[in-house]
């Protein structure tokens, strides 16, 4: 028994004096679902205040199987000196709610594999917040936007005020969502 005891540590030991290999780094995992923002760097203030600044924002699926996202994608400006610029814009996204389930009225989109699916909007009347539909008018200088796409099933729940019941069915588009925050961020800068 000795015997043995010393022939399997003598096999997962290192020999004296040698260090044992450098185990491989381990890195967390890509998220399967990448955030990507197409916005000028530049833009013209009397261009922007006659035209607006389109903002095209895509949800990537690198994934290896569909992703149901989340219709949101919420937005914060900075500017130069790093201050929140407060939007120009904003009103209360629910309002007076109709009856019945709220979560059953908001689109979901599917994201199949290798494609994307985009939100376009413009900045004046950014419609994606989860809490309010805002807007910016924005001066000459230097902004810097930050665009945070976070899913939270649970949080989805909890703005249905609905007395159905069913929000806890797994087969619910809301109870499918991929839970995980991305973030991109852009200069954007007015002249």
């Amino acid at each position: 028994m000795e015997t043995m005891l010393m022939l399997v540590l003598f096999l997962l030991l290192p020999p004296a004096g040698q260090e044992e290999p450098p185990k491989p780094e381990s890195r967390p995992a890509a998220p399967p679902l990448a955030l990507e923002v197409d916005l000028p760097a530049r833009v013209d203030q009397a261009s922007l205040a006659r035209n607006g600044l389109e903002l095209v924002i895509r949800l990537v699926n690198e994934g290896k199987e569909e992703i149901l996202v989340t219709p949101w994608v919420a937005l914060e400006i900075r500017d130069d000196k790093g201050e929140l610029v407060k939007p120009s814009r904003s009103i209360g996204r629910w309002g007076r709610r109709p009856p019945g389930c709220l979560l059953e009225r908001l689109r979901f989109d599917p994201v199949p594999v290798g494609k994307s699916v985009e939100r376009r909007c413009r900045l004046a009347d950014y419609v994606f917040d989860p809490g309010m539909m805002t807007g910016w008018k924005l001066g000459k200088g230097s902004y810097r936007l930050r665009f945070v796409y976070a899913a939270k099933r649970s949080a989805l729940r909890a703005l249905c005020s609905c007395r159905e019941g069913g929000h806890d069915d797994p087969g619910k588009p809301w109870n499918k969502v991929l839970e995980l925050e991305l973030v991109a961020e852009k200069t954007l800068v007015v002249e």
